[in-house]
């Protein structure tokens, strides 16, 4: 079943919502009767559909929470971060959680064994602050979006050890989100000022040939996420500037654009995701409703997508994700 869980900045600090293909909507689940009592930084759910990861402004910066009898439930745990969770990842098989925060060593890695998460040694050091983390969706390799330059590291798993994968070309600007493409092929950051969006071919290797910047009419305003649809043939970027998101195409040769019309949010577009079908796109964004729920076709993109009862208050994180209960 498809559901969409939405990271915010209120009491109750998380919503969850179930996708309804009887009317192509969603409508909002009831929350787990016990929550974390701080706002909220980011969410991520195991692609098993029984962990959900919630981040926290205060301590102890991380929750976990477990799919039982088809509901969430917050288990008991002794795992404090540094400072505050911004992004966090599962890898694809689910045996390790990625939390990228504030203060060295701004990286922390989890095993995963049944109900136990077991930091260990995350030998790839890292420079900065992250304020978001991605997986690749096929190999042992993630990235993240990072404070200052470079805006974006990538790492690699071999033997079992992370590596810091080398980045051809820096930007001088704070990354705030960062994706993959569904296939893998290229890995894009949301930048603070120019060139707003940086798009790189990726591969097995590593990064590749960095794309040409774009010249959409908001370059240079302060991007906060990204993410790209399916078939890699657009690019979405929210942002802090009206209408908070602008939507591009991703052409063969390299070129992003051109800039499509787009639907004007109630507000920032701070977060955002893909459903796995490519057919929806979701925004967790300040302003009134906190989420937008639009469907995407073409080079068309629609708020005609209804979820009934909003989050709390400014959305700080979401994703699509996927039960088997």
């Amino acid at each position: 079943m498809l559901r969409l869980a939405v990271a915010n900045g209120g009491l109750p600090p998380m919503a969850d919502y179930k996708y309804e293909s009887s009317t192509g909507n969603f409508t909002k689940s009831i929350n787990p009767t016990e929550m974390h009592a701080s706002n909220s930084t980011c969410v991520t759910v195991s692609n098993n559909g029984l962990w959900m990861i919630v981040g926290e402004n205060s301590a102890p910066y991380v929750n976990f929470y477990k799919r039982v009898g088809g509901t969430w439930v917050k288990q008991v745990s002794d795992i404090i971060l540094p400072n505050k969770l911004n992004g966090a990842a599962f890898t694809q098989d689910d045996t390790q959680l990625i939390l990228g925060h504030n203060n060295e060593p701004f990286i922390s890695i989890y095993d995963i064994s049944g109900d136990t998460f077991t930091q260990v040694p995350f030998t790839g050091a890292h420079p900065t602050n992250v304020y978001a983390v991605a997986y690749h969706p096929t190999l042992d390799m993630f990235v993240t979006a990072t404070a200052g330059s470079p805006n974006m590291v990538g790492y690699k798993k071999t033997d079992g050890v992370w590596g810091i994968l080398p980045l051809p070309e820096s930007v001088a600007r704070t990354g705030y989100g960062c994706c993959f493409s569904p296939d893998g092929s290229l890995a894009a950051v949301a930048v603070a000022g120019a060139p707003t969006v940086v798009v790189w071919d990726f591969s097995e290797a590593g990064f590749g040939t960095r794309w040409p910047d774009s010249s959409f009419s908001t370059k240079g305003i302060n991007s906060r996420s990204v993410a790209i649809t399916k078939n890699n043939t657009h690019v979405v970027v929210g942002h802090l500037s009206s209408p908070y998101i602008s939507y591009m195409q991703l052409q063969p040769n390299r070129i992003i654009g051109p800039e499509l019309p787009v639907p004007t949010l109630a507000g920032y577009g701070i977060a955002m995701d893909v459903s796995p079908d490519g057919k929806m796109l979701a925004i967790a964004r300040y302003g009134l409703g906190y989420l937008s729920i639009l469907s995407i076709d073409g080079d068309t993109l629609t708020d005609d997508i209804t979820y009934g009862a909003s989050p709390a208050n400014n959305g700080t994180g979401i994703t699509f994700y996927k039960t088997y209960d």
